[in-house]
């Protein structure tokens, strides 16, 4: 009797195997957006190119490069690259034109972004916005309390838990984004104590220099 060889590993992709494709192609898109954000701010000529271009389109934010340790400053980073995607495109298919006898010409061709990373762009702004919308809840009070932090990780498990069934990128990327959630805040005894055996309502009572007079 023949033997039966099951091939399935070779050709699907295991859901680590999916993470870690998705977390290079995310490392990778990152550097490349601070690389072309960092070129153009240093550069008179496509600084310049880019603000003409963002009256066009009505664009009121500057471009920023993020503190890779602060996910909300990625969040902000990507945002406002979205915001200049009529712009970039722009700028790329202008590029032959005006930096055709120039060296950034080739420095651009090769950080010009691809629509599949667009896309990725798109879907790590959406999964990042309620990141940003918890640190905004929490330093929009003059101290922070127990209740509100509570309220602001619960809110933000429930949206990464939420499985989209057509979109398996976005899946993945809320996955890798809740581990390092249960990572540093389920996981860590101290933190999970905290959280377990504090009723939600209790507040941390602000230091007495932090009170106006």
């Amino acid at each position: 009797m023949a033997s039966i060889y099951d091939s399935w590993n070779c050709e699907v992709m295991t859901t680590v195997d999916l993470k870690n494709e998705l977390q290079d192609q995310i490392a990778r898109l990152m550097n490349k957006c601070r690389t072309l954000i960092r070129l153009i701010i240093k550069s008179t000529y496509l600084k310049s190119y880019i603000d003409r271009a963002k009256v066009k389109y009505n664009i009121q934010r500057n471009l920023s490069i993020d503190c890779k340790s602060r996910w909300n400053s990625t969040k902000f980073m990507i945002e406002n690259l979205l915001k200049y995607k009529p712009v970039m495109i722009e700028l790329f298919s202008d590029k032959h034109n005006t930096l055709n006898q120039d060296k950034r010409h080739q420095l651009l061709s090769n950080l010009e972004l691809t629509s599949h990373e667009w896309y990725l762009l798109a879907i790590l702004d959406e999964v990042l916005t309620p990141f940003y919308n918890a640190t905004k809840l929490i330093s929009g009070k003059q101290y922070c309390t127990l209740g509100t932090a509570l309220f602001s990780i619960r809110k933000m498990k429930t949206f990464l838990e939420i499985i989209c069934d057509s979109n398996i990128c976005l899946n993945t990327m809320k996955s890798l984004l809740n581990d390092q959630l249960t990572r540093y805040i389920d996981n860590d005894i101290d933190q999970s104590e905290l959280m377990i055996h504090v009723p939600a309502h209790a507040t941390i009572k602000p230091p007495q220099d932090s009170i106006p007079h």
